[in-house]
């Protein structure tokens, strides 16, 4: 484990949909992620969410014991040429120590075109 004076504060931007891509960039960010957080790091992990995915996740680990609570929110997007946006936020922490902020994929989708969403974008527009 690391001093807390030498603990890392560690954001990862997602640009995969879904909690469990199959896309090696998303497997790859997860495990650094995942080994970081092991060492006593600060893990946070801004993603694309499916609702299913949560809802498998919080099941799956309750049948291993383990307890996830899940807070949700709406983030707000101001617009001018239509209404603001509106997005669901899903926020928990996984059992190996990351702490997931999931924004609702589908909601995403709706108010920003497929071929346009990309994780830079929508960073710089929030």
């Amino acid at each position: 484990m690391v001093q807390d004076d030498q603990k890392m504060r560690i954001l990862l931007y997602q640009s995969a949909k879904g909690l469990f891509s199959p896309s090696g960039g998303y497997r790859a960010n997860l495990a650094m992620v995942r080994h970081l957080a092991s060492k006593g790091h600060v893990v946070q992990q801004v993603c694309w969410s499916f609702e299913k995915d949560i809802k498998g996740y919080v099941e799956g680990e309750k049948k291993k014991g383990n307890h996830i609570d899940v807070e949700r929110d709406v983030l707000r997007i101001p617009t001018t040429d239509k209404p603001d946006a509106k997005i669901g936020i899903a926020k928990f922490k996984m059992s190996d120590e990351i702490e997931v902020i999931g924004l609702d994929i589908n909601d995403v989708e709706s108010f920003f075109p497929k071929k346009d969403l990309l994780t830079r974008d929508f960073v710089e527009v929030c």
